[in-house]
């Protein structure tokens, strides 16, 4: 039932060409680009004191001393420098000639607005700061309202008791020695009954900048090589002959098809596992924290990669008497670009998000960066279901075409 799936596994390991490609061509990416490009946007950058104006947009007392304390906190930071403002207008203006690194605005409830500067590097770090910050902000929101939720089921649990105590010392002709409103406090503090929800968060990894890089070679592999591979191969079946003499067999087209499209399975995993595995041992890539995350990201990777060479395959069944690849790579270029694989500051809202290489990355990170799985998963059904319809209509398509190959 598989003979045609393995003549072309014995073909591949023949053919020095695909070889090079599925082997070779991984290995030389992830030594060049591991070696020359991570310098050109180290994540280890220097930065320089930045200056940073901030305005508070409200007049809501617990915001306005929630600021305050924030910005006594970053006084012994010596490397962040945080100056009130009353003209936004003007800050933005000072941020806009270089003056300052950012213009933050605090708005009601607390909330976070910044203004980035002309400094990427800066930016970043920006964000990163105050990201942090919010998420603080949040967590002792949660924290402040859980008591207080606490403290009035208390005081309503003692409001009943005490009128349970009233009622009976009044039928034994005591008096009651208390009330609520004279009652005794709460005593303990938010760290010591709350401590479950609020905690720090280990990623158990750090992240170099060869995890990005690794994730985009894959992403470019599988586009720029996987796909234009698939789609070069009937072509290349068709100018061999071997195509025809496959037609003839006592095989049925539709498995003739389906068994071209599993001879892609083994060379996405090695793909996939050589970038991994190079990139992780020579060059300090650490992708995700824990196994279970990796396994997901391989199989996210190895799943869309799969997709994408289903997909060539059926394109390349209409451009089998041209060589399609002058046609196609510059698509796949213009796709990649735009997904920010060669250029992680390249997007376009509303355009560049529906790019299937953005997604992929985007996934990807999330999983590495923060062992968010959702995106991850949302990425394997959607090339599941990409996979199943191109495997159902190039199936349909091959066993209906009358073109003699």
């Amino acid at each position: 039932m598989f003979s045609i799936f393995k003549a072309t596994q014995l073909d591949l390991l023949r053919s020095k060409f695909e070889l090079f490609f599925i082997v070779l061509f991984p290995s030389i990416l992830v030594f060049l680009l591991g070696t020359m490009l991570a310098s050109l946007d180290n994540a280890d950058s220097p930065i320089e004191t930045m200056s940073i104006e901030y305005v508070v947009e409200s007049s809501e007392p617990l915001t306005v001393q929630t600021v305050d304390e924030l910005v006594a906190q970053f006084d012994d930071v010596e490397d962040i420098r945080l100056i009130a403002s009353t003209d936004l207008a003007g800050s933005r203006e000072r941020l806009e000639g270089g003056e300052l690194s950012a213009v933050i605005v605090f708005e009601e409830p607390f909330a976070l607005r910044i203004y980035e500067g002309n400094d990427d590097v800066q930016n970043r770090a920006v964000h990163m700061v105050f990201e942090g910050v919010s998420r603080i902000v949040a967590s002792y929101e949660v924290v402040a309202a859980h008591m207080m939720a606490q403290q009035t089921n208390a005081s309503n649990a003692g409001a009943l008791g005490a009128e349970a105590s009233g009622a009976e010392n009044t039928a034994t002709g005591n008096s009651p020695t208390g009330s609520p409103a004279t009652g005794s406090p709460l005593t303990g503090s938010p760290t010591d009954t709350e401590t479950s929800l609020v905690g720090a968060k280990s990623f158990g990894a750090s992240s170099s900048m060869m995890d990005y890089y690794a994730v985009t070679m894959i992403v470019m592999i599988m586009f720029m090589g996987g796909a234009g591979g698939s789609a070069l191969f009937f072509y290349e079946a068709r100018k061999e002959g071997t195509l025809r003499r496959v037609l003839v067999s006592p095989h049925s087209r539709v498995s003739i098809y389906l068994q071209y499209v599993l001879r892609y399975i083994p060379m996405c995993i090695v793909q996939v596992l050589i970038v991994m595995l190079m990139s992780s041992t020579f060059f300090g890539a650490h992708y995700a924290a824990t196994w279970q995350a990796n396994a997901l990201l391989f199989f996210m990777l190895f799943a869309a990669g799969f997709a994408c060479n289903a997909v060539a395959l059926v394109i390349g069944m209409f451009l089998y008497k041209v060589n399609p690849m002058p046609i196609l790579m510059p698509l796949m270029w213009v796709i990649l670009f735009l997904g920010g694989t060669f250029n992680k500051g390249v997007y376009i809202e509303g355009f560049s998000n529906f790019m299937p290489p953005y997604a992929i990355q985007v996934a990807a990170f999330d999983l590495v960066r923060f062992g968010n799985s959702e995106k991850s998963i949302v990425v394997i059904i959607g090339s599941c279901i990409v996979l199943a319809a191109a495997m159902f209509i190039g199936s349909i398509l091959f066993n209906r075409r009358k073109v003699s190959y």
